[in-house]
This record gives structure tokens, sequence and C-alpha cells, in this order.
């Protein structure tokens, strides 16, 4: 994850995916980077993005 500029999210809501984007996810990420979820469901771990706010810059999200 630390070299893309853009990660988009399109997948479906299962119990793989719950979740699959968390907190050691974000912190991957560059931290100029954008995070773009068209996905239904919680692809995207809510309570993880304050955390890589604290070790990093928040990726910017974008909700389809």
């Amino acid at each position: 994850m630390g070299w893309a500029d853009h990660l988009v999210l399109a997948a479906p809501l299962t119990p793989a995916t719950c979740g699959l984007v968390n907190d050691q996810v974000l912190s991957a990420m560059k931290p100029d980077a954008h995070l773009v979820d068209v996905a239904r469901g919680p692809i995207v771990d809510e309570a993880a993005p304050p955390g890589a706010v604290v070790r990093r810059q928040r990726p910017t999200l974008a909700r389809g």
C-alpha cells in the first residue's frame, strides 16, 4: 500500500471483506493517498481512521 496513490474499494460485503481496510492498512498507505470506498457495507473499519491519524496524515476518504 505504501506505493499507491489511490485505493478504490469495490468489493462485496462478505465475512472475509468486513473490516478489511483496518488501521494496519491505513497506516501503510502514503500520507497523501486517496481511499475511494464505493463498496456497500463496512469494508472500511470505521474505528481505524483515527488511529491512522496518530501515526500519519489521514488518507482522503471518498464514499460513493
